[in-house]
């Protein structure tokens, strides 16, 4: 997020490569330390092992420190504050009978008047169809928070709740992927891995990312906006 609000309005279409270079060089440093702490728990001590990662952690917030009159900043909002505070006023408030249907939008062939509450007033039949308030599909239950809270705000509610979704699956994920530092480690002290350690298969996580991560960027992602199917 920090990396994020690093940039312009005039360069929000550098983000998606930023993140994907970011992620990179995240596994990049993984799959280094990965591979080369044990190789200095086995050949020099426990002691050096930890030391050499953590010098390296001391050095980045060093580097990161010294940039610090550098980076933008981007104003702090609440935004626990407005999405409880969203939800709480929209609870708080009694649902009506027209809160998800569109105000009529034009008036009938027939009408010589505006139109009132889904009918006109001059109309001397059934109102016709662009006459009928419609149900809008868009409009839930958090828009009786309006006021005080602004359709904007409402809307960034909305969005973080479908996002929600997404992560109901993520406790199964996390309790299965974190089994690569115990039980792929158990496992691989009874097979042969040629001049491997046990701790270096952790390596295989970050080297997939390597291989995967540019393929979606510079081939998976393009084409799913060429054939329409992008987000």
């Amino acid at each position: 997020a920090f990396g994020g609000d690093q940039f312009r309005k005039s360069q929000e279409h550098l983000l998606q490569s930023f993140f994907a270079w970011w992620y990179l060089s995240i596994n990049i440093g993984s799959i280094l330390s990965t591979f080369i702490t044990p190789i200095l728990r086995v050949n020099v001590s426990y002691a050096v092992a930890f030391a050499v990662p953590a010098g390296l952690l001391v050095f980045a917030t060093i580097v990161f420190c010294i940039g610090r009159a550098r980076y933008r900043h981007a104003p702090l909002k609440n935004l626990f504050g407005l999405l409880f505070g969203v939800i709480r006023t929209a609870c708080s408030r009694p649902p009506s009978n027209d809160e998800f249907l569109d105000p009529p939008r034009g008036c009938c062939a027939l009408c010589c008047a505006s139109c009132c509450n889904g009918c006109c007033d001059a109309c001397c039949g059934s109102c016709c169809f662009s006459c009928t308030p419609k149900r809008r599909r868009d409009r839930t239950f958090l828009d009786r928070a309006s006021p005080p809270y602004s359709h904007l705000d409402i809307e960034k509610v909305k969005a973080v709740l479908r996002c929600l979704i997404v992560f109901i699956p993520l406790p199964v994920f996390w309790s299965l992927f974190d089994q690569h530092a115990t039980r792929w480690v158990f496992q691989a002290r009874q097979m042969y891995l040629w001049s491997f350690t046990p701790d270096q298969t952790t390596l295989l996580n970050p080297l997939f990312v390597l291989f995967i991560a540019p393929l979606c960027q510079y081939v998976f992602y393009p084409f799913a906006e060429r054939v329409g199917l992008s987000t």
